[in-house]
């Protein structure tokens, strides 16, 4: 794999960690013929890396977070309501079909998404992609989101 045995090592146990089993020490430390104090090392080594390690009498694993319709991870669910065009639904609907579950018919020609997100990325992608054809209801700070990515597009 690599010339990098640590890494190679923190890559394996980042692994292992994401499968959604809770592991004790001793079985990570047997798995990877680790000393107890190189396994808190590597535990270190990857919380400072940004991983959310989580730790519960005495066993070890990653949580999983919940992604949104747009594929986006994260701890939060921000509350977002949109209107949406017959062409903003339609293409919603295609490219992120577990939204459907979270869209109403107002009429003919308008539709209302009304879910949550974990960030603004992906939704602010979909929405300057379409943005004639689909208006943000709320959050406010969706639309701050948005107008601050339009500023770096006019840089």
């Amino acid at each position: 794999m690599t010339e990098n045995p640590k890494f190679e090592r923190l890559l394996k146990l980042l692994m292992t960690l994401s499968n959604g089993i809770k592991y004790s020490i001793k079985e990570l430390t047997d798995r990877y013929q680790l000393s107890k104090r190189s396994f808190y090392r590597d535990i270190e080594t990857l919380r400072n890396s940004g991983f959310a390690i989580e730790n519960h009498e005495g066993r070890y694993w990653i949580e999983k977070l919940p992604l949104d319709i747009f594929r986006i991870s994260g701890s939060e669910k921000i509350p977002v309501k949109l209107r949406l065009s017959l062409r903003a639904y339609s293409l919603l609907i295609e490219e992120y079909p577990l939204s459907s579950e979270f869209i109403s018919q107002i009429n003919n020609n308008s539709w209302q998404y009304n879910g949550w997100v974990a960030n603004y990325d992906g939704v602010a992608r979909f929405v300057l992609g379409l943005c004639e054809d689909v208006k943000i209801v709320a959050p406010q700070g969706l639309k701050d989101f948005i107008k601050q990515k339009v500023k770096c597009l006019s840089k």
